[in-house]
């Protein structure tokens, strides 16, 4: 009951990146998040709302990092009655701090992954961003000036750009035309680290094919992997990329091993780099995999000729004969009642009761 004197109902709130607003056709909907933190209200709500009685203004407040603020507002808010949720207002308040960036989506319908009912030419379609922090548009056509991230194509070109918080990102690195979400992690070793795997709680099952190991699987704000053609095209489009990889173990230990020049090549998405840092504190378990091609359980491109090692250690990994190192492993969580079967594992100084891992 403050902005602007209070008294408003607020349908859309985005903030820390906690919850994921690339959704389907039935999550906007029926709305989704947490009323207290990031949330879409609905829009059913909306239109329901919309259409009772009185009218409805639209204020969008916007804040960057730095706590710099603008606003913008509507009058006669709605969204039109019928199936495609089409946006409609009368006015724009001129004494607005934020420009005017709804007028060309006026009148237009609701889109999302699922359910395409824009007019743009697709060919020519920029993935557009609401400053700072990504939105779902009512997407009138294509070629719409807004903030877009499409001039970042990496994790480390968004911090230098000011994006200082951890969180998931649309990035247009090449090969992407039409953008890839990932999570940016802005605060180990100096930010700007594109985060290609996460295992802490168990709540993802990798014991998985070649299939899902392929395209990815998981959730960008937990436990994921991102993909093995994603991780091909990103590690052999310009420049050169560092593999990081942080372990930390149920105790609060920590360590860490670097690598130069990762990259993931061929069809069976051998793993390639050319050094290991020595000031690592982890040590060096991913030199034996070396220029080895990628296993799962249904494709076994092992050094072993009487057993697949991805289906003997329950994971997926460059495996040689059979490995030094297995953070796709079960989870030492999922090992409680499968006491037989070896963890996610990685050199360390000592050995860990469990551990999570970040690449």
């Amino acid at each position: 009951m403050e902005t602007d004197l209070g008294g408003w109902l607020v349908i859309q709130r985005r903030q820390d990146g906690s919850v994921d607003f690339y959704r389907g056709w039935a999550d906007y909907r029926v709305g989704f998040g947490d009323l207290a933190g990031e949330v879409w209200l609905g829009n059913d709500n909306l239109r329901t709302l919309s259409n009772s009685s009185g009218s409805w203004d639209l204020r969008i407040d916007l804040e960057d990092w730095d706590g710099n603020t603008t606003w913008a507002e509507y009058g006669y808010f709605r969204l039109i009655s019928g199936q495609d949720y089409r946006l409609s207002f009368d006015s724009y308040n001129a004494n607005s701090t934020a420009r005017d960036s709804l007028a060309n989506h006026n009148h237009k319908p609701f889109s999302t992954k699922d359910k395409d009912n824009d007019s743009g030419n697709k060919t020519q379609r920029m993935i557009k961003e609401l400053v700072d922090y990504g939105s779902v548009y009512f997407d009138g056509h294509g070629g719409t000036p807004e903030v877009s991230v499409a001039a970042y194509s990496d994790c480390q070109s968004l911090l230098k750009a000011g994006y200082s918080v951890s969180g998931i990102y649309t990035i247009f690195p090449a090969g992407f035309a039409d953008g890839l979400r990932v999570y940016c992690n802005m605060e180990t070793d100096g930010g700007g680290w594109l985060v290609i795997q996460r295992r802490q709680d168990g709540s993802v099952d990798f014991y998985r094919g070649w299939a899902d190991y392929r395209v990815g699987f998981g959730d960008l704000a937990g436990e994921f992997w991102l993909g093995n053609d994603n991780l091909r095209t990103l590690s052999n489009s310009t420049g050169s990329w560092d593999l990081r990889i942080d372990l930390e173990d149920w105790d609060g230990n920590t360590a860490w091993a670097e690598y130069g020049d990762f990259r993931i090549l061929g069809d069976d998405y051998s793993l390639s780099f050319d050094s290991y840092n020595a000031d690592s504190t982890a040590g060096d378990s991913l030199t034996f995999h070396s220029h080895w091609p990628f296993s799962t359980r249904d494709n076994d491109n092992d050094l072993v000729s009487i057993i697949n090692c991805a289906e003997d250690v329950h994971g997926a990994w460059w495996y040689v004969a059979c490995s030094q190192s297995n953070l796709n492993a079960l989870c030492f969580g999922q090992l409680r009642e499968t006491n037989t079967l070896p963890k996610p594992y990685f050199t360390w100084p000592h050995v860990p009761s469990g551990s999570t891992s970040t690449a």
